[in-house]
């Protein structure tokens, strides 16, 4: 499954630690939520309705590949990148784990002002089915 997303707050912005607990900070939230959003709007394309089917790699092993647009020319570290979209995905139901996940690809593609965008493929890789 190929779907756009949008690009994705700093990993460092993504989790708050309060009073002695690791909590999703309200930036997490909202970008959890437009990713959920996307995926809606995006769901003939990829095969499933986030959070009432189910998707097709959801009990098995399977690559993430990240094709990242940045929002500006900043300097970023592209495995800053993976982790909140990795979350959200979860958040939104497209697999049980993100330890399910056996290869992960993030490449850099250029600059897409204001926002960036990201294409995310998920494929089910040659493994065993997971219990």
């Amino acid at each position: 499954m190929r779907f756009t997303l949008p690009y994705p707050p700093s990993a460092n912005r993504i989790w708050r630690a309060v009073d002695g607990r690791v909590i999703l900070s309200a930036e997490g939230r909202g970008y959890h939520h437009r990713v959920n959003a996307a995926l809606i709007d995006q769901h003939a394309a990829i095969g499933f309705v986030p959070g009432i089917t189910k998707p097709p790699t959801f009990d098995w092993w399977f690559t993430i590949e990240i094709d990242a647009w940045m929002p500006d020319r900043r300097r970023r570290d592209i495995d800053n990148l993976a982790k909140p979209v990795i979350d959200a995905l979860k958040a939104a139901g497209v697999y049980r784990d993100d330890s399910q996940a056996v290869r992960l690809v993030a490449t850099r593609r250029g600059f897409e002002p204001p926002n960036g965008r990201l294409v995310v493929t998920i494929t089910q890789s040659e493994m065993e089915y997971l219990p």
